[in-house]
């Protein structure tokens, strides 16, 4: 593979240049009101919590620390009380990210590509753990990616999108925003593939909008129950079944795929086929084919082999290279690389934001439970007040990575309802 050295390189130079620049030594002390002295560098603060680098051991290790459990900084860099919250990289590629990464591809200098190559885009859909559909790959940041690739020279943009997909599963909401954004904004202007290393649940139905499948060696794609998360998970069942049983017939004639197969990965049915001499492909949902696929006492996934034998997938390819040969193509180069780095810089952010407010939630109970059972009404104030810091803390993080606003507990209606319990809890009498 000729990869586009001179594209990225820039791209690297230009990103060692601000890691350069925005590095300090290690010179700046931060005073805790537990005794401890930290010295390291503050790598980023706002007005409710601050970065911190230390040197351990000569490795430098962040960590975050609320303004309530500091007593002051000894810093010469200034305050950036404009710095996002721990889930900025989230907030930088939901919001601002997209742009700015594809002005800065549009005024790179021209890049050479062979005469005849056929350019080829990465897009890397999950990456374990941070694979759920929803929270990690949803429609907003692959659109995101997309304006990237669209805003590229036209020398430089590429002929064929492959959706390198590795995700358990997720969120059956984002399916169809998914499968729109692929079918109407992905598939009109470029050559679509899905590249599985693993595609199960949620992630299967994803890939199934795009009409070419290929599969890596020890790869699987299938099992597609629809779980309802309210309490125990329970099997979708009445109307709740029949939708997205309809739902995935209709994404299955998007992407040209039999729906007896999807129906046999989303409940349990028997489903067999027949394989003629052309090698075409002919489904019954029943054991009366030449192949039994799935015998009906449980649903259906289907190993990278057996996707191919059934001409589910194209092809098998553990490597770009073969994925390429795979797709006919001669001779080839990636393209869009930035597309790709803002999912990795998205999912990041996520996983920041994820951690932070689990530690924020922790505190927050803590807080809760101190004020509840404060001795006077001084003590339940101040109690009160952490408690809202916290809270504070915990709507920034989910403001910086919007996709936890609805895959997550801490819903705009999270919020307000813990706003009115600490309102209750600081005016009891009212």
């Amino acid at each position: 593979m000729k990869r586009l050295k001179r594209h990225f390189a820039a791209w690297m130079v230009a990103a060692l240049s601000v890691v350069l620049m925005a590095t300090p030594a290690f010179a700046d002390k931060l005073h805790l009101k537990d005794g401890r002295v930290l010295e390291g560098r503050v790598v980023k603060q706002t007005d409710t919590y601050v970065y911190f680098a230390v040197l351990i051991g000569g490795i430098e290790k962040e960590e975050l620390f609320d303004r309530a459990e500091i007593l002051k900084i000894e810093s010469d860099q200034p305050e950036d009380t404009n710095a996002d919250s721990a889930g900025g990289a989230a907030s930088a590629a939901a919001a601002g990210a997209a742009g700015a990464a594809a002005s800065g591809a549009a005024s790179r200098s021209e890049v050479e590509i062979p005469d005849g190559a056929t350019r080829i885009a990465f897009i890397t859909l999950g990456e374990p753990p941070s694979d759920m559909v929803g929270t990690y790959i949803n429609a907003t940041m692959l659109r995101n990616s997309m304006k990237v690739l669209n805003d590229l020279p036209e020398n430089e943009r590429p002929h064929i999108v492959v959706l390198w997909i590795n995700s358990g599963g997720g969120y059956a909401n984002e399916v169809q925003k998914l499968s729109d954004v692929i079918e109407k904004e992905i598939k009109p202007k470029y050559r679509t593939v899905a590249w599985i290393n693993s595609a199960i649940s949620a992630a299967a139905m994803t890939a199934w909008t795009c009409n070419e499948i290929y599969m890596m060696e020890s790869s699987e794609i299938g099992a597609c129950t629809m779980f309802s998360m309210q309490g125990r998970a329970v099997a979708a069942k009445d109307l709740d079944l029949e939708m997205v049983l309809y739902q995935m017939e209709q994404i299955s004639k998007r992407g040209g795929h039999d729906p007896q197969v999807m129906r046999a990965m989303q409940i349990r049915t028997p489903l067999s086929c027949d394989i003629d001499e052309d090698g075409n492909v002919t489904w019954y949902q029943s054991t009366k084919g030449q192949y039994l696929v799935n015998p009906g006492d449980e649903v259906l996934t289907l190993r990278s082999t057996d996707a191919v034998k059934y001409k589910v997938a194209k092809a098998i390819a553990e490597t770009k290279d073969e994925l390429a040969k795979a797709l006919g193509c001669a001779e080839w180069v990636e393209v869009g690389m930035a597309a790709d780095e803002l999912q990795r810089e998205y999912r990041n952010g996520v996983k920041t934001a994820e951690a932070r407010l689990g530690e924020l939630w922790n505190k927050l109970q803590i807080a809760l439970e101190y004020a509840g059972n404060a001795p006077d009404e001084k003590e339940r104030g101040r109690q009160i007040g952490r408690a809202r810091q916290y809270l504070k803390q915990m709507r920034s993080l989910v403001e910086a990575a919007p996709s936890l606003k609805e895959y997550s507990q801490f819903t705009p209606e999270w919020f307000d309802e813990m706003d009115e319990q600490l309102r209750k809890m600081a005016n009891p009498n009212a």
